[in-house]
């Protein structure tokens, strides 16, 4: 069998493989927007291409612009041609980027001609739908390229659904905590402050937390203070999205965080479902939509103090 290390050396083999297979995209790509430009401006036309697109005029365009205005607003990149790279590995890594950009060449048709000379890749219709078909096999395979680089910012932003299970005294009165467990570290624990109507039968409540970038997540601990007239809490389950990403981490539970109900633990740790298939884009909707029911725990973890 092989050790623990053996594998941790293997990921990080892959990894820089992955890496150093985006890195030759990027540089494909910047050929293909420079080739036969008419402004000269070499490697940094992807990034005029993609920000000189009126996103106004489009509907459905809202995470578009978001993408691009978080890649703008890293600090760090200093040049158009690192600006477009640090875009091309966030759509790699949301598995988007042949979707963004067959739809900035299709609805920009016209700014091609003008922006392109006639012998240009961009201004081939065949050329560009085979540059998008050979582009939408990447959204077949999970490629970590985006959060893994070191000028991504320190603090991500990630949206937390907490579904309260629908059954009679599910919900709690305690005071709730949790601490988010990935590949790349552990969060500090975080207690929201929130009303009274938080946390009660049936609802699923949203929260906005700020972490460092902990990588794909594993497991998150949640737990509570045992405080009030009812701290028993039936917890259904948790969805976690990362959202520069869009990646998704459903966490089941269906089991209660109570001294004197299953076996009296009020901390669990729960384990991610899936995390290479959760990548669903998550809103109230869905999050509510998740199952009443039958979500399988993990064995109980050892007992914690909460």
């Amino acid at each position: 069998t092989r050790s623990a290390r053996q594998r941790e050396l293997d990921a990080l083999s892959a990894q820089s493989l992955a890496d150093a297979l985006v890195t030759k995209l990027c540089e494909v790509l910047e050929s293909i927007f420079s080739h036969g430009v008419k402004d000269g401006k070499g490697k940094g036309a992807l990034w005029s291409f993609i920000t000189g697109t009126d996103m106004s005029r489009w509907v459905g365009n809202e995470e578009m612009s978001r993408d691009q205005a978080h890649i703008r607003h890293i600090e760090a990149l200093r040049t158009d041609m690192g600006r477009s790279r640090a875009w091309i590995r966030l759509l790699v890594e949301k598995r988007q980027l042949s979707m963004q950009l067959a739809f900035l060449i299709e609805q920009e048709g016209g700014r091609l001609t003008q922006a392109y000379k006639p012998y240009a890749f961009l201004r081939s219709d065949v050329a560009k739908a085979q540059l998008v078909e050979e582009l939408a096999q990447l959204e077949e395979v999970e490629i970590m390229c985006y959060t893994s680089k070191k000028y991504v910012p320190y603090a991500h932003e990630y949206r937390m659904f907490v579904h309260t299970a629908d059954q009679f005294n599910a919900g709690t009165s305690a005071r709730v905590s949790w601490r988010l467990h990935g590949t790349n570290g552990v969060s500090e624990i975080m207690s929201p402050q929130v009303s009274r109507e938080a946390f009660q039968r049936g609802k699923v409540d949203e929260f906005k937390i700020e972490a460092p970038y902990l990588g794909p997540l594993i497991k998150i601990t949640v737990g509570h203070d045992n405080a009030g007239f009812h701290p028993g809490w039936l917890l259904q389950s948790v969805v976690v999205e990362q959202v520069a990403t869009g990646r998704t981490f459903y966490f089941p539970c269906g089991r209660w965080l109570a001294w004197d109900e299953d076996d009296g633990y009020t901390t669990r740790d729960l384990v991610a479902a899936d995390p290479r298939t959760m990548r669903k884009r998550t809103s109230t909707a869905n999050a509510a939509a998740l199952p009443k029911g039958g979500d399988q725990a993990p064995a109980p973890p050892p007992r914690s103090s909460s």
